[in-house]
């Protein structure tokens, strides 16, 4: 009798990882069929260990307050960048045993079952080319449509404030892209896509799933969350690699929190050199997009590569952007912290709990 998850063939008749598209991963051997209720039940302890991993934070900090209800009660107004960071980074553990259980019931090897192995230069190149037309895509049209991002919980700037930007940089570019890619491209996909859901069903439905735990968001960035999960599963698919998807998560990660490194560092360098100049808040979603092709193009490659045109919008816009954290419009930072895949409010602050 077949039982779901568990090795119920032999060395000899190992069919191919039907996950992965012709050319791709041949000779790799793959996992038996996962049902897709089996599957969800997986993801579902998944998300409790990540819960149970976030909280354990903040447990920690109510026990060094001696378990004062009034710690609780006013955790959400004075979250800090430590809670932030290491809800983050805690959720890592307990995911990756989840994870771990997976592999071993299926009777496969960690690295073989989640395919965490590298792929070709051609799909590295194309998955970060991808990402950056996805983005920059959402970028001109949150530009057009004037959309600003909803409050929450700056989780860079509260970062900055109390001094752990180098475990921010640890949490979202490191251990977010590791758990979550491990999470919705390891153990959702690679179940559902061998289940009656196949390949596109699974990318759809596990980029919904990881869509969830960003609620902290407004609903259209998560309609930007969901085609990046979208375009994760499918170089997935593509490259039989989880490896791939992680690295990429992480670029993108690593790229939004520089960005708001910069719009916020700069905004606090531009206050002081003007101390006696009103600064412009009057550009908006312009601004936004100025001050982020600012961040990206620096002055030598702005004259090397962009049309004239283009290069005085970026000059004519990008002081508003820097100016926006001044006049106490934080949407360009809030649109960069955003971005990062993955980085959530924890338990008990503002927005969904979860990565």
């Amino acid at each position: 009798m077949d039982i779901p998850g568990a090795d119920n063939s032999n060395a000899a008749a190992v069919p191919r990882d039907q996950s992965s598209p012709d050319g791709e991963g041949a000779g790799i051997r793959s996992a038996p069929v996962a049902s897709f209720f089996t599957t969800a039940g997986w993801g579902l302890l998944a998300l409790l260990a990540m819960a149970i991993g976030q909280s354990s934070i903040i447990f920690y900090q109510w026990a060094q307050n001696n378990f004062d209800a009034g710690y609780l009660a006013t955790l959400k107004d004075n979250i800090t960048g430590v809670t932030l960071t290491m809800s983050v980074i805690l959720s890592l553990p307990p995911v990756l045993l989840v994870a771990w259980l997976v592999a071993r019931v299926a009777g496969r090897s960690f690295a073989d079952y989640f395919a965490l192995r590298w792929t070709s230069w051609r799909n590295v190149v194309l998955a970060v080319v991808g990402l950056v037309l996805l983005e920059l895509g959402w970028g001109l049209m949150s530009s057009y449509l004037g959309r600003e991002q909803a409050p929450g919980i700056d989780v860079f700037k509260v970062a900055h404030r109390d001094g752990v930007v180098v475990l921010f940089f640890l949490a979202a570019c490191i251990a977010a892209p590791i758990w979550e890619e491990v999470f919705a491209r390891g153990i959702l996909y690679r179940g559902w896509s061998q289940s009656f859901l196949r390949v596109p069903g699974a990318i759809v439905l596990s980029s919904m799933v990881w869509t969830l735990p960003h609620l902290q968001y407004g609903w259209y960035n998560l309609g930007e969350v969901f085609c990046m999960g979208l375009w994760f599963g499918y170089m997935r698919y593509r490259s039989n690699s989880t490896s791939l998807t992680i690295v990429v998560h992480g670029l993108n990660n690593l790229a939004a929190a520089l960005q708001a490194y910069y719009i916020l560092t700069h905004s606090w360098n531009a206050l002081k050199r003007t101390e006696e100049k009103e600064p412009d808040c009057s550009r908006g979603a312009r601004a936004r997009v100025g001050g982020w092709m600012e961040a990206i193009f620096p002055p030598v490659t702005r004259e090397a590569l962009l049309p004239a045109r283009l290069r005085s919008f970026v000059a004519g816009n990008a002081w508003g952007s820097r100016n926006q954290v001044i006049c106490g419009d934080e949407s360009g930072f809030r649109q960069s912290s955003g971005r990062l895949a993955g980085f959530g409010a924890p338990p008990d602050s503002q927005g969904a709990g979860g990565l």
